[in-house]
């Protein structure tokens, strides 16, 4: 057993242990009050004793209930935050400005073979794409395949050695909303600006200009302008949940 869930199977008993002294100290006052006080009356009692019972069984829900909200806010060991300056020193590398014949975007990068994953209408149309990287190194790209569905699509360029850093890809179902997120791209061609934010909602669906319905679409109030498209959106672990 990891000690994260061990410390929380010592959470959870001792939640119990509190609902059920609770429930003596109760049933003691309630036994003093009806027989010393109240002259006996074992009626009364036994209803007092049954209306504990029910609400026992209500504290049971409520425990399940606060379980669950513990588990939420909680990080397992080993899944370190990092703040916002360490997220930008190890991922700006990884971040591209990507440029074609109608306008420019962003983009990273998915693997050492130069595979970059931008979204679609960045390079929708485009008759030629050039990627620059935050070393100044310009690339000439071709697209590998797109999703309009999606809004996603990847592009290639050749493979430079020290010139490529694959970003970490985490698990945006996980992401609950208020949470931080950091967006790093090149709003109005300004390459490698970084804002930063919560998530707004998730789940959310919306239109592209061609009237493609995306669905399960992060909301961020973090600034994201025209040049910020194909960018990541990070979690506070550094890695790309959007």
């Amino acid at each position: 057993m990891s000690a994260y869930e061990s410390n929380q199977s010592n959470r959870d008993n001792m939640l119990w242990i509190i609902i059920v002294v609770m429930m003596v100290v109760n049933v003691g006052v309630l036994t003093y009050t009806t027989i010393y006080d109240g002259g006996g009356d074992t009626q009364t009692l036994q209803t007092e004793i049954d209306n504990l019972k029910f609400q026992l069984n209500s504290a049971q829900l409520q425990i399940d209930s606060l379980k669950e909200e513990i588990r939420i806010f909680e990080l397992p060991s080993g899944s370190p935050d990092i703040n916002v300056i360490e997220i930008y020193n190890r991922t700006r590398n990884s971040v591209v400005l990507i440029e074609t014949d109608l306008g420019t975007g962003s983009g990273w990068v998915y693997d050492t073979l130069g595979h970059i994953i931008t979204n679609n209408h960045v390079i929708e149309d485009a008759t030629s794409i050039q990627v620059t990287f935050q070393t100044g190194d310009v690339l000439k790209a071709i697209l590998v395949g797109r999703d309009p569905y999606s809004d996603m699509a990847v592009i290639k360029v050749n493979p430079t050695q020290g010139l490529l850093h694959p970003l970490t890809i985490g698990v945006s179902s996980k992401l609950l909303v208020g949470e931080t997120v950091v967006a790093i791209g090149n709003p109005f061609g300004l390459a490698n600006t970084m804002t930063v934010g919560v998530v707004s909602a998730t789940g959310r669906q919306m239109s592209t200009i061609d009237n493609y319905a995306i669905v399960d679409v992060i909301q961020t109030d973090a600034a994201i302008n025209p040049g910020n498209s194909g960018g990541p959106l990070f979690n506070l672990k550094g890695e790309v949940i959007g």
